[in-house]
């Protein structure tokens, strides 16, 4: 008898299947000599079903995005899907010799193979009773099993796939066609359920259980199962009817050459997100009180959804004894209600999305004291609540917390240095008067400073104007308003300008040795006119010490009693003017005690700037800050540069805690509070000076200009 080798082979299109491990496999049966393989693709496709025992939002948990509510459990059953004969199978055999007479058949090609036969997986210990692959010389049972132990060897593996084939009888040349033939291919492999990187459970793929995964937290979680440790071997069976006749049975496994099997595996996203709806209340609510019906309100109520969810409002419901609705279309002319605040959509049924705002207005009828009313609201997408709709409480505060202010005046056209009064009101949400808390005052846009200031008035002074939109501020807690200012040209344009009031001590500075005097001359104009003051008030500021005498409305004369400089300030009070605001007017000179003699009074020296110039000769500034004043030499009219050869003392006031940065022939760069200190706010008279000097050291002359120290304002405001 003759050898007999048979081909099975099939051929298709390759498929894609994401995370599944595809192998291309040829297993032999490790007998020498014989042309025996099984050649095919292997397929591995990890995947999982889940059921989630809490609320799901959206989509499918483990099949593809899914959003659940936190506080369930994801119970987790994997699953596995191995094929092989996906595209292709070639299996070869090779037959024994006969004895020459008796049945002998031979396998041949009836028809294709089926294709995607399911593998069949065994347990540990069965596939270790067929694995050789830690024996060299091959198990015992490969590769070829007859009669009987091949068919207790074919009955304990239990599942074949048959194919249609045909019998060759080697011995008497007759061809069987139609017959039987059968094949599969055995793996063993562990199946891992993963949250993370953290692995749950590892479970052999023929004991398959449901993985319990606790989700109590918000976040994404990831669930997944992988294929791993996957060994294989195949079998082949000819003459699978023949069990009755084990001489003719053959079964034929190839446990060789076996492939290196890479881990299949499948994952899932689940977002874990505590969805809640909440719409909160914005104070403060506008409140409008009915020209017709006592006791009937317009709420303006503004609402935020702070929630994850679109809401609408669907209603409103009062608390205790009074009436509550949507305020409708016809309420505005029948409860008397100005038609300018009668709203064209009353904000109910608006689909207000998360993060948004919506204006809703209702009318109330009732007491307007604490909690009054809920607005109820629903979602508009699924959430992690039972319940349908919800509540945001209508709260009105009748106390004394002020919800809005007012500055009377709210306005005011006024001149530099003018002493002004404005007065705060404050009111509740009812529009009641109520006290006013705390006494922020401060500028914006506008550089002053403050005579006085309380929680019910201010008196201050402008000094000049910077901005675009200055204004003066009162702000208690998050309420604030504003007065507008504007400086008034020393001659009235119209009717409406006050009287500019201007007050000024002469002479605007003076330098005394210890014990010396110097009489200030006090002088107000009403636009122009000499004018004689109520009253004037003098002090000394910003570091000089000494004494003052003589104080009247025409002046007063200071005397220096120990080194020290800064000025003397007035504060001249003016009893009628046309503006019932205007208060009076400031002014200051500068003094300096202890350097140098009397250069200010009758028989003193020159006067400021008889030499030289600096520009500008008025710098307004914040404290901790730094500026730059330039320098002209000569006398009024001729200022030319100075010379290169000119030699400039150049100075800081004291009390501006300051210093000269760098000083040239041409200017200078100065600090105030460079070393920690924080100047006064005001005034200051001579702040930076320079003193020109001969070979000898000897002053010729000196100049300076006058700094102004802003207190620090800001407003938020767009």
């Amino acid at each position: 008898m003759k050898a007999l080798s048979i081909v099975i082979s099939l051929f298709l299109m390759a498929y894609s299947f994401g995370a599944a491990a595809i192998v291309p496999a040829d297993f032999s049966t490790g007998v020498e000599g014989v042309a025996a393989h099984f050649s095919t693709d292997l397929y591995f496709d990890a995947g999982m079903s889940c059921v989630y025992s809490g609320r799901v939002l959206s989509g499918t948990p483990c099949s593809g995005a899914s959003t659940v509510c936190p506080g369930g459990h994801l119970y987790v059953v994997p699953s596995i899907n191995a094929l092989w004969a996906r595209t292709y199978a070639e299996i070869i055999s090779s037959y024994p010799y006969c004895s020459g007479t008796g049945y002998c058949p031979g396998m041949i090609t009836y028809s294709t193979l089926n294709t995607n036969r399911n593998i069949k997986w065994l347990g540990d210990s069965m596939f270790d009773d067929y694995d050789v692959s830690d024996d060299g010389a091959g198990h015992n049972v490969f590769p070829l099993h007859n009669g009987a132990e091949g068919i207790t060897r074919y009955n304990e593996l239990a599942t074949f796939h048959a194919e249609r084939m045909g019998y060759y009888n080697v011995s008497g040349g007759t061809i069987y066609t139609n017959k039987r033939g059968d094949a599969n291919v055995f793996c063993n492999a562990n199946v891992e359920v993963r949250r993370g990187s953290t692995t749950l459970d590892t479970q052999e793929i023929d004991g398959i259980r449901i993985v319990d995964v606790p989700l109590m937290s918000e976040g994404t979680t990831t669930v997944s199962t992988r294929l791993t440790g996957t060994r294989c071997f195949a079998g082949a069976v000819k003459n699978p009817l023949d069990t009755d006749n084990p001489p003719y049975f053959q079964l034929l496994l190839y446990g060789y050459n076996t492939p290196s099997i890479s881990m299949a595996s499948t994952s899932g996203d689940i977002l874990v997100e505590d969805r809640q709806p909440l719409l909160t209340i914005i104070p403060p609510i506008g409140i409008t009180q009915s020209g017709a019906i006592p006791n009937a309100y317009l709420l303006s109520i503004n609402t935020r959804n702070n929630g994850d969810v679109p809401v609408r409002v669907t209603g409103v419901r009062p608390i205790g004894d009074g009436t509550a609705g949507a305020f409708g279309g016809m309420d505005c002319m029948l409860y008397g209600f100005p038609p300018s605040i009668c709203p064209s959509d009353n904000g109910f049924g608006s689909t207000i999305n998360a993060g948004a705002t919506k204006r809703v207005y209702v009318l109330f009828g009732g007491e307007l004291d604490g909690d009054i009313a809920y607005l109820i609201y629903e979602p508009l997408q699924p959430i992690c609540s039972d319940a349908t709709s919800f509540n945001a409480t209508i709260h009105i505060d009748s106390g004394n917390t002020p919800v809005r202010c007012e500055i009377d005046p709210s306005t005011l056209p006024l001149t530099q240095f003018e002493i002004h009064e404005w007065d705060v009101t404050c009111y509740n949400s009812l529009s009641l008067i109520v006290p006013c808390a705390g006494d922020n005052w401060y500028f914006f846009d506008a550089y002053g400073a403050f005579v006085d200031k309380t929680d019910e008035r201010a008196r201050a002074y402008v000094s000049s104007i910077e901005g675009v939109s200055p204004m003066l501020v009162y702000q208690t807690g998050s309420v604030r308003c504003t007065s507008e200012l504007s400086i008034h040209p020393d001659e009235p344009t119209s009717s409406n300008d006050p009287n500019s009031f201007v007050c000024e001590l002469s002479p605007d500075s003076a330098e005394l040795d210890i014990g010396e005097s110097q009489g200030f001359t006090l002088d107000c104009t009403l636009e122009g006119v000499p004018v004689e003051p109520a009253s004037a008030e003098y002090s000394n500021v910003h570091g000089l010490d000494g004494s003052l005498s003589g104080a009247s409305t025409d002046g007063v004369t200071f005397t220096g009693t120990i080194n020290s400089s800064g000025e003397v300030q007035v504060i001249a009070w003016y009893g009628t003017p046309a503006d019932p605001t205007l208060l009076g007017a400031i002014d200051w000179a500068h003094v300096v005690v202890g350097i140098g003699g009397n250069e200010t009074n009758e028989t003193g020296g020159g006067e400021k700037g008889d030499i030289c110039e600096l520009s500008p000769s008025y710098k307004e500034m914040y404290a901790h800050s730094a500026g730059f004043v330039g320098i002209l030499c000569g006398g009024p009219g001729e200022r030319v540069p100075c010379s290169s050869t000119t030699t400039i003392e150049w100075g800081v006031a004291p009390e501006l805690h300051g210093g000269i940065i760098s000083g040239t022939t041409s200017g200078a760069t100065f600090s105030v509070g460079s070393d920690g200190t924080t100047p006064a706010y005001g005034y200051h008279t001579a702040g930076v000076s320079a003193v020109i000097t001969n070979s000898e050291g000897e002053a010729l002359g000196h100049c300076w200009a006058d700094i102004f120290i802003n207190e620090p304002s800001c407003l938020d405001y767009t």
